[in-house]
């Protein structure tokens, strides 16, 4: 079992290595978040309904004293914890966002084609 463990391990660190710069363009702070979701999702023809940024807003008076915000994992979508975060934002009296990964909830080349700065990109947005 030990020696099971060392060849994983061994694996792992000789494993490729990705660089990823923590750079990102920051949203300008006077942005109608609902016109951006919108004009994210029209953007592209191709995604899979229920897989689109989500908006999720309390009330319509403007920020609320907690966010939620869902990063679903690699390849998943918003359903992916579907109800937990629209649960917790009304328990909260909260607005959450459940972003759309750059190329998920799309065709298998679109997710390929994505990368991880663009995913940096989007979690920043989130």
């Amino acid at each position: 079992m030990f020696a099971v463990l060392v060849v994983l391990a061994v694996l792992f660190l000789a494993g490729p290595r990705v660089r990823v710069s923590g750079d990102y363009e920051p949203l300008p702070e006077d942005i109608d978040l609902t016109d951006w979701v919108d004009a994210k999702a029209a953007a592209f023809d191709d995604i899979v309904p229920g897989t689109e940024d989500r908006l999720i807003l309390a009330d319509s008076s403007g920020p609320t004293e907690w966010s939620v915000v869902y990063l679903h994992g690699f390849s998943g979508s918003s359903m992916m914890a579907y109800p937990f975060a629209d649960s917790l934002a009304a328990r909260l009296g909260a607005n959450a966002f459940i972003p759309r990964f750059t190329g998920h909830g799309r065709t298998g080349e679109a997710l390929g084609a994505a990368t991880a700065a663009e995913w940096v990109q989007d979690a920043a947005d989130a």
